[in-house]
């Protein structure tokens, strides 16, 4: 399920977007804020920058004094293959950072922020490892947007509550990788309200998946998923707030009678521990 972000894709490209056409939107950034009515976003998407014209805008931004004063750093659908370490620097003031649909190979955590709180690197296709110490000091982040990658595992920092993202994390989408299981410390993310894991190769659910407080939508459509799931979902108490569940696609899953379906994401869950 995509992120209606990356369903611009498909509209036709401007033939106008160049590198040049993004250092002129620049200099009207710059205007405005000289006239202190930049609103802090700075949008750089489908503009068909490389990495040379991304490390040569950063430092044009800087500059021109218009890096830190920019919160959104949009680079939707452009050629870049990573991000460049001088990023974080100069964008110190970055909550969010827009990558969906470029050929992105790597990302380090020398890129990034430490302010973030939206990280989308959805449907490069090609990034099929994060760092483990990627989300170290990231301890704002609230939402990241990893579909439609190449990813096995998921970072270690990812669920680390002292020194990662743990402790910040709402939003979770990384549907269309290649993951074949979970850790169980994503029962650290205690804050995390959506979670999609679709489309992906899972076989098996981590149990302390039961423990988080604060999820209401949980989607595993077209995985491989099947019995038994862990006995610590077929108590009173496990997932307490969720409220959906998309679970199509998963053939080994024995079928749902309706009447335990109408009762909604919880009970469906029981029904399988149960069984």
């Amino acid at each position: 399920m995509a992120t209606s972000v990356h369903e611009r894709v498909h509209h036709e490209l401007d033939t106008t977007a160049t590198p040049q056409a993004a250092r002129e939107s620049l200099k009207r950034a710059a205007e405005a804020v000289a006239q202190s009515t930049y609103d802090g976003r700075l949008d750089w998407s489908q503009y068909r920058l490389g990495d040379a014209d991304l490390t040569a805008l950063i430092a044009e931004s800087v500059q021109l004094g218009v890096a830190r004063h920019t919160r959104v750093l949009d680079l939707f659908y452009n050629n870049l293959s990573t991000v460049p370490e001088t990023l974080m620097p100069a964008f110190a003031s970055l909550e969010q950072l827009l990558l969906g649909c470029n050929p992105l190979s790597r990302l380090s955590r020398a890129s990034l922020p430490a302010g973030l709180q939206l990280l989308d690197v959805g449907y490069s296709e090609n990034l099929a490892h994060l760092p483990d110490d990627i989300f170290e000091g990231l301890q704002q982040l609230r939402e990241l947007r990893a579909g439609c990658n190449r990813l096995q595992h998921l970072p270690a920092s990812l669920f680390d509550a002292d020194r990662g993202c743990a402790s910040s994390l709402e939003h979770l989408e990384v549907y269309g990788n290649h993951l074949e299981g979970l850790p169980d410390s994503i029962g650290n993310l205690r804050r995390l309200r959506v979670l999609n894991l679709g489309r992906n190769q899972l076989q098996m659910l981590p149990r302390r998946l039961a423990e988080l407080p604060a999820l209401q939508v949980l989607q595993l459509y077209d995985n491989d998923l099947r019995l038994p799931l862990p006995v610590e979902y077929a108590s009173a108490n496990a997932f307490p707030q969720l409220r959906e569940l998309v679970w199509r696609g998963n053939v080994h899953l024995p079928s749902v009678p309706r009447e335990c379906e109408r009762l909604g994401a919880r009970q469906v869950i029981r029904f399988w521990a149960s069984t």
